[in-house]
């Protein structure tokens, strides 16, 4: 597995406070497909966040830290 994610575009990022990491999310590759890997930056390295419950893959979408929930909101795309 690679350490950093794949090339593309129409992606969203946001930092999250509670976790002190940046996040991006999906997003489209060089041929079109749409992504919905999740990805973080902890200020030196990338690592890729596993787990079964994801938004659906698209281009285009925003990503917010919503601090009343503690958590990043996906929207749009």
């Amino acid at each position: 597995m690679q350490n950093w994610p794949s090339q593309r575009w129409g992606n969203a990022i946001a930092f999250c406070p509670a976790t002190g990491k940046t996040y991006l999310f999906g997003g489209q590759s060089p041929n079109y497909d749409l992504l919905n890997d999740l990805w973080e930056w902890d200020g030196s390295s990338w690592s890729q966040v596993l787990g079964d419950v994801r938004p659906t893959r698209r281009a285009g979408p925003a990503m917010a830290y919503d601090p009343s929930r503690k958590s990043l909101i996906v929207f749009g795309g």
